[in-house]
């Protein structure tokens, strides 16, 4: 017992003095934990496009852990530079010897030795990787083999000391080839990903698994070498009592501590040089060439720990331990001084970066002698909505005697699950409603933070005809486009730029680019990317293709509603928030005499200075989803600092409630009758995570952080009343309380909040929209059933009716698979001929489900048993609405499956 409790306090003690070094180790692993991203990090090295970054992760540990242990022997050098002390080498040596016991604890048991905090971040990594893959029993099983055998490996190495000896003394002798060995295992995953050419997953899906099961094994290797080797590391301090037991004279011992300096100076010079030319160069190189998205987030953030660690080290840490031993030992007011300075240029450098950073991130603009301020006035909204109009009655979307509908969208924000959630949702809205024309229906598209991503690229994709025809919107092409875009990771740069670039390079090099500037350029690339790689075209229209999508996102935000393309895109309200003042800003197109926000490009075009400097559409997308910390709030001239818009309001259907007001008052106006058709407006929302459950109200405990944790949990509490008020002015107008007009579509299932999203995640989102069964996914079903409600209705003709049939009014829903297409149809035909109902689409879904019939209102039981009889009494009556309470009356769904 007496053991165990100077364990603890040996550990305690440790803490205390390692602990800015813990910190700084486990920084990122709890940073990507707290915003939801953990998980998916370790899922995007299990994806087969990132199989190459098992290899770079492990050099990122091992490079982390020698940055946590090297002895920083390279720092006497700069402490007898800067002080004129300690000249000769023997004065050097014994300085080392004094620095060696500060930080290994060799002699003093009242520590635990820093070779066993250096190992800790590569242990979390291992298990949280391995409780990921397989879940937490496997990971604790793990975790205690792993103890286990290292206490096997003690008992073992205490009974064949001098055969340890000589292992450690041969692999020390020969570090250099370890390290060269070393290269070569961390290489092998990226070798075997160009030699297989694993970058078309076509090849590999029969090896998925076993690629799975390689990198688990691998990285199981490479966990017990790395902690072997440290330990390995720490005994070299040992050499010189290791060889005069091995009978080495011990006149040589003089020159044995000599070479053990200058040995230990040359690795941690190494392993200094090594981190800064991959911090200020190769990643650098990396950012700016779009290429940064290839290394994985982990790689760059234990990379960016170890730079954080050893440079620290060098400049201050070591520094104030060696003045306090000069001190000591001679007494002299310079060290002193010295230790003052240092403190002084560490508090200089901590204040600047969190108060006074170097770069001041204003917001990217370029320069045009097409963009002037003149030419950039806004329309009002009445004026281009009856231009809008107008044109859809040219181009045939509306016939003006028939019921038109017109859409208005809201986008939920998220991070790149919102984009992809988004994008799927419209695709998936194409296909219900079976119209080609739906696009052009769409009035507006108000979205927050990722959504505005993704309405982004989905009306990019319009403009470059990706999804030309209904024909063309296969499961596989939609992967690939998403993949391509939201399978990058987004997440490298940022962090790289949080912790470097943007302080340390773009800051003082007065590049005018930060976080956000590779962002944009990176969102841009993944684009054109995926044109160039799965688009038709010929060899010589790639360098055209190029410059028209970098025409399309950095052209000017409101170029895209200048009255030479036709009123092609609907209008884009990007949501975000100043930052100065808390108050919600508005990226729109048009001036709304009705809103109360700002109107964030009308301040920056009437601010003087900014004529013939364009605001490109990327550059205004990227800041209302400038995420804290993976983002910087830029500053606008004229306006202030913008932030992610989901800060004050995170649904979008705010804006979109000012704009269907506006709507319906230019709709009514006297002066307007007779100039529009008959008119509905429906209210598409956006949603990509489930509503929270609301917490039952108990008395929680009065403290800071339970506070702050209830505070950041309900950032959009805003969002719930936003979108009632929506709902209230929809029924209102329409004079129902079914809630027809106003549609939602949302995920049953929780997804990461991440900026870097695995093939599998995707894969899954994808599988929720487009394969529904039985009680899987019901949401999206509802969602398509909504919007066939608004079509237009097709009846039989009035010849085929032969009795008035209470029946006439149904609204029914026939759902299939496969292998009944055949008896669905012949259900609908006899339901039309013989019954009279009213005729949507039918939708295919995959799955695996049984024959049922199912209602929502009460009063639809007698026609729903009415319609079971018809059929042989072979489906099964469901009742769902307690669960979808907002379904209108006589809306019945017919699920054709297999029997069951």
């Amino acid at each position: 017992m007496k053991e165990f409790i100077n364990f603890i306090f040996s550990v305690l003690k440790s803490i205390s003095y390692n602990g800015l070094f813990i910190i700084l180790s486990i920084l990122f692993p709890v940073l990507f934990i707290s915003i939801d991203a953990g998980a998916e990090l370790f899922l995007l090295l299990k994806d087969p496009y990132q199989f190459y970054n098992v290899g770079f992760v492990a050099l990122a540990f091992h490079l982390l852990t020698l940055s946590m242990w090297c002895l920083p022997t390279l720092s006497i050098n700069l402490f007898s530079f800067c002080t004129g002390s300690y000249t000769s080498e023997n004065e050097r040596i014994d300085l080392a010897n004094r620095l060696k016991n500060r930080y290994s604890f060799v002699n003093d048991k009242k520590y635990v030795t820093s070779r066993h905090w250096a190992v800790l971040p590569w242990l979390i990594f291992n298990a949280t990787m391995v409780w990921i893959y397989w879940g937490k029993w496997f990971a604790l099983s793990g975790i205690f083999l792993f103890v286990l055998i290292n206490i096997l490996f003690r008992i073992r190495r205490n009974r064949e000391k001098g055969e340890r000896k000589k292992r450690h003394q041969f692999l020390i002798r020969n570090e250099i080839w370890v390290y060269v060995l070393l290269i070569v295992i961390y290489m092998i995953p990226l070798l075997m990903y160009r030699l297989f050419n694993w970058d078309d997953l076509s090849k590999i899906e029969k090896g998925y698994k076993w690629i799975e099961w390689f990198n688990i094994c691998y990285f199981g290797f490479l966990m017990f070498f790395i902690s072997y080797y440290t330990k390995l590391l720490a005994d070299d301090w040992k050499m010189p009592k290791i060889l005069e037991e091995m009978n080495y004279a011990s006149e040589k011992q003089g020159t044995t501590s000599g070479k053990q300096y200058k040995k230990s100076k040359r690795r941690h010079l190494i392993v200094l040089l090594i981190l800064n030319l991959l911090m200020f160069v190769v990643l650098y190189v990396l950012l700016n060439n779009n290429l940064l998205p290839l290394l994985s987030p982990i790689v760059v953030a234990v990379l960016i720990s170890a730079f954080l660690i050893i440079n620290f080290e060098f400049f201050f840490s070591s520094q104030f331990i060696l003045s306090n031993i000069a001190s000591y030992q001679k007494h002299q007011l310079r060290f002193n001084i010295f230790k003052l300075s240092a403190g002084i240029v560490l508090a200089v450098v901590v204040f600047t970066y969190l108060f006074a950073s170097l770069n001041q991130s204003k917001i990217r603009t370029e320069y045009s002698e097409k963009v002037t301020n003149a030419s950039c006035k806004q329309e009002n909204i009445e004026n281009y909505f009856e231009n809008w109009y107008r044109q859809r009655l040219l181009d045939g979307t509306y016939n003006e005697e028939d019921s038109v509908t017109i859409y208005l969208v809201s986008g939920q924000g998220g991070g790149s699950r919102a984009a992809v959630w988004f994008i799927m949702s419209m695709l998936k809205a194409e296909e219900a409603t079976k119209d080609i024309m739906f696009y052009k229906k769409i009035f507006s598209i108000s979205s927050v933070s990722g959504s505005i991503s993704g309405a982004n690229m989905y009306m990019a994709a319009k403009h470059f005809h990706v999804f030309e025809t209904l024909q063309d919107n296969d499961s596989l092409k939609i992967n690939n486009f998403l993949k391509s875009i939201y399978g990058t990771n987004y997440m490298s740069s940022g962090i790289y730029g949080l912790f470097l670039s943007d302080y340390l390079i773009d800051g003082f090099g007065g590049t005018g680019r930060d976080r956000n500037y590779y962002f944009q350029n990176e969102e841009m690339n993944s684009f054109m990317n995926y044109l160039l790689k799965y688009e038709t075209l010929k060899n010589e229209d790639k360098k055209n293709l190029v410059l028209r999508v970098k025409r399309y996102f950095l052209n000017d935000y409101l170029e895209n509603y200048k009255p030479q393309y036709n009123y092609e895109f609907p209008l884009f309200f990007i949501n975000a928030v100043e930052v100065e003042n808390g108050t919600k800003a508005i990226f729109s197109p048009v001036i709304n005499d009705l809103s109360v926000f700002q109107n964030t490009y009308k301040k920056y075009r009437d601010s003087s200075g900014n004529n013939y400097k364009a605001l490109p559409l990327i550059t205004s997308v990227n800041q209302g989803q400038a995420f804290p910390l993976i983002n910087s709030y830029n500053f606008i001239p004229g306006v202030g600092r913008l932030g992610d818009g989901g800060f004050y309001e995170n649904s979008g259907t705010e804006t979109t409630l000012e704009t269907y007001k506006k709507l319906i008052q230019i709709i009514d106006n006297e002066k307007n009758k007779g100039k529009y058709g008959k008119i509905r407006i429906a209210c598409i929302t956006v949603l990509n995570s489930p509503p929270k459950k609301e917490m039952q109200k108990q008395e929680t405990k009065n403290s800071i952080l339970s506070t702050l944790s209830f505070l950041t949990k309900n950032l959009d509490s805003r969002e719930a009343a936003a979108k009632a008020l929506l709902k209230n002015e929809i029924n209102k107008r329409n004079q129902t309380k079914d809630n027809r007009y106003y549609i939602e579509v949302i995920p049953t299932k929780s997804y990461s909040l991440t900026r870097a999203l695995s093939s599998q995640t995707i894969d899954s989102i994808f599988s929720e929209m487009y394969n529904a069964g039985s009680g899987e996914n019901e949401n999206t079903t509802r969602f398509t059933n909504a919007l066939k409600n608004l079509l237009p209705v097709k009846k039989e003709p009035a010849a085929a009716k032969t009795t008035s049939d209470s029946s006439e009014n149904l609204k029914i829903f026939i759902q299939y698979t496969d292998k009944t297409k055949d008896d669905a149809s012949k259900i609908q035909d006899s339901l039309i001929k013989e019954m009279h109902i009213t005729q949507y689409p039918m939708e295919r879904i995959n799955g695996n489900y049984g024959k049922f019939i199912r209602y929502f209102n009460k009063e639809d039981l007698k026609n729903v048993t009415k319609i079971n009889k018809k059929f042989g009494n072979g489906f099964k009556i469901q009742y769902l609405g307690d669960k979808f309470p907002d379904i209108p009356t006589e809306q019945i769904e017919i699920w054709v499956g297999e029997s069951e």
